[in-house]
């Protein structure tokens, strides 16, 4: 299972470089609505903003597509990027945007990936740190800011929003370990299937071989007698179709038995009966 994870990582990045240019544009939209005076927003902080998210968003998809960047350790580097991007979206917009955390954890879901959501993880509860106490010490947007003091920003904005990313952190953590057990369930699943199936088929093979043996020792007239028998039919429905009278093909059958060693119709139904049309088939092509 990690290795088709990891043999699918590749894509994931290009699929992560593309996302991200889905969130610039998004940003792009939210400066055009600030410069547009829609929302009531500093347009010059709104600019810082817009060349920081060129900044950590555009560039994975330089390195990816314009480089080639394309590591094991790239993946790494989107979800790097990301958090520093929401994390100053975060802090800019005076911790309005905390949902905006979560989309760090989402990605690296994407990865199926514990260490990958592990890092995020850490990076992203490093960044809500750091970000509460620049924000007591220093606050782009004062008006948007209801409490002063590091005190008071711990107490009300830190430890509150700390709790929020801790739960979200572990139900996108127990349901990729949960999305994590089903693939390898299925794993095992498929793993039972193909030896069952290649035991049939190994199985069938014998049968196959044994009922050729019964049969090479069988004259044309015992193998058409005994081919119908294994069809399931009767002596006297043998006799209508091959136009013999009851008694000769009562004969044949037990010649069929003494040859074969055999007297157990219903056993040998129950054995040969579910190969033998494919016999029936394969002679008919030769």
């Amino acid at each position: 299972m990690e290795r088709l994870f990891t043999r699918n990582e590749t894509e994931n990045n290009e699929i992560v470089s593309k996302l991200f240019i889905g969130i610039f544009i998004f940003v792009l939209l939210v400066w055009t609505l600030c410069w547009c005076g829609v929302f009531d927003f500093d347009i010059q902080v709104a600019s810082i903003f817009l060349c920081i998210s060129a900044i950590f968003l555009l560039t994975p998809y330089v390195f990816i597509y314009v480089f080639h960047l394309n590591s094991k350790g790239m993946k790494y580097i989107l979800i790097l990027n990301l958090s520093l991007c929401i994390g100053v979206c975060y802090y800019i917009f005076t911790f309005q945007m905390v949902i905006m955390l979560i989309l760090p954890f989402l990605v690296a879901m994407l990865y199926m990936n514990k260490r990958l959501l592990y890092f995020s993880g850490a990076i992203n509860f490093v960044i809500v740190v750091i970000a509460h106490f620049v924000s007591a010490l220093f606050v782009l947007q004062p008006w948007l800011e209801p409490f002063i003091g590091i005190k008071n920003v711990i107490r009300f904005d830190l430890i509150p929003r700390i709790m929020q990313l801790g739960i979200c952190f572990v139900l996108l953590f127990v349901l990729m370990n949960r999305m994590l057990a089903y693939m390898e369930q299925l794993k095992c699943i498929n793993e039972e299937l193909m030896n069952e199936v290649s035991l049939t088929n190994k199985n069938q093979s014998a049968e196959r071989k044994e009922l050729e043996g019964y049969l090479s020792c069988l004259t044309d007239r015992e193998k058409e007698i005994f081919i119908q028998m294994l069809q399931g039919k009767t002596n006297m429905q043998i006799a209508e179709r091959l136009c013999l009278s009851s008694g000769t093909v009562k004969n044949y059958v037990s010649s069929v038995y003494d040859k074969i060693g055999i007297k157990e119709r219903n056993y040998l139904i129950l054995k040969f009966g579910h190969i033998i049309a494919d016999y029936d088939q394969s002679n008919e092509g030769k």
